[in-house]
């Protein structure tokens, strides 16, 4: 018998990724989300949405795994009026800065660098929410 590691086998038969319909989640990145939400004329919380369930393991409730991000993110738009607007940064400098910070440590891809922003945030005692519409806000206007 040869051994297995000799057995001529194709490539794509060595794919180790799950298959569409293997049933295995995988996370969204907030740019798929974003296209989502466009193609479906949702609103945008795509980073938003990422972010929250990344924080908590992808957990619907923080109990069960998610199955469905899609189906996930149009309950988050549906519910997201419900939570309130959040407060306004009104033009405060600082978090006009935090929230710079944040966006351009989010095209870089660089996760250290947002974790430091939220270590600023709370040594500073700012929001979360407030931080993230001016972020929202610096993403519309960088859209125009």
């Amino acid at each position: 018998m040869k051994n297995k590691n000799d057995l001529n086998l194709e490539p794509s038969l060595l794919n180790l990724e799950p298959s569409p319909r293997s049933g295995r989640f995988v996370p969204p990145e907030a740019g798929e989300v974003a296209a989502y939400a466009k193609a479906e004329g949702l609103d945008n919380h795509a980073e938003c949405f990422c972010d929250h369930f990344a924080s908590n393991g992808w957990r619907v409730g923080g109990k069960a795994p998610m199955r469905d991000w899609r189906a996930a993110y149009r309950n988050w738009c549906r519910r997201a009026p419900a939570f309130g607007a959040p407060k306004v940064a009104n033009g405060n400098k600082r978090v006009v800065e935090l929230a710079a910070e944040y966006r351009a440590a989010c095209v870089a891809g660089n996760d250290a660098g947002k974790r430091e922003v939220f270590q600023k945030m709370k040594a500073e005692g700012l929001e979360w929410a407030v931080v993230r519409e001016e972020v929202i806000r610096q993403n519309e206007k960088a859209a125009e």
